[in-house]
């Protein structure tokens, strides 16, 4: 703390960066046609190559702006179903979704 009480920010340690996926092999790919759209819908959100049905959302650099992107993506697809900000934030992976 400063003199002031303040959190002296210029002496907090560097924040760990913890990788999106652990390289234990190739990762698993999206394999029906719902996994598929959804992984992409994030993968060009995220700006990413590709996206696994592992893969969190948030660890992937996603946050609610990016989310609410996703979501207005994926409810142009009306096969997917009705699909809400809350099933997207409680199931961050493609598999679970």
């Amino acid at each position: 703390l400063s003199r002031n009480g303040k959190i002296d920010r210029a002496r907090l340690p560097a924040p760990a960066v913890l990788p999106a996926r652990q390289d234990d092999g190739p990762a698993p790919v999206a394999g029906t046609p719902t996994e598929r759209l959804v992984a992409g819908v994030w993968a060009r959100v995220l700006t990413l190559d590709r996206v696994a049905v592992h893969d969190n959302f948030f660890d992937l650099g996603g946050n609610s702006v990016r989310m609410l992107s996703v979501l207005s993506a994926l409810r142009e697809r009306p096969e997917l179903g009705d699909i809400s900000l809350v099933d997207l934030f409680r199931h961050p992976t493609v598999v679970t979704l």
